[in-house]
């Protein structure tokens, strides 16, 4: 199970090229294996869609793009979950 906030670190030492990376990889883990892997979607996920006017802390405006598109095309994997 992944559980969110792929983005926004708060370690200065992961760059966003490190978070995209990461993020790829669990969208592999879970294209192939759709029924073995829970992916949700944290804030600081849903904050890069597009639509969203709420930004919350550490909000990266200049990979803002780049973290968009790839979270963009995987929407199809990902739940939402909210309490």
């Amino acid at each position: 199970m992944f559980i969110g906030d792929y983005f926004d670190s708060y370690d200065f030492w992961i760059q966003p090229e490190d978070e995209l990376a990461n993020f790829k990889a669990i969208v592999a883990l879970k294209r192939d294996n759709p029924d073995m892997v829970t992916f949700l979607i944290g804030n600081h996920d849903y904050h890069y869609l597009s639509g969203v006017e709420q930004k919350y802390s550490r909000y990266n405006s200049a990979a803002a793009a780049s973290l968009r598109e790839v979270l963009e095309d995987a929407l199809d994997l990902v739940q939402i979950c909210c309490v």
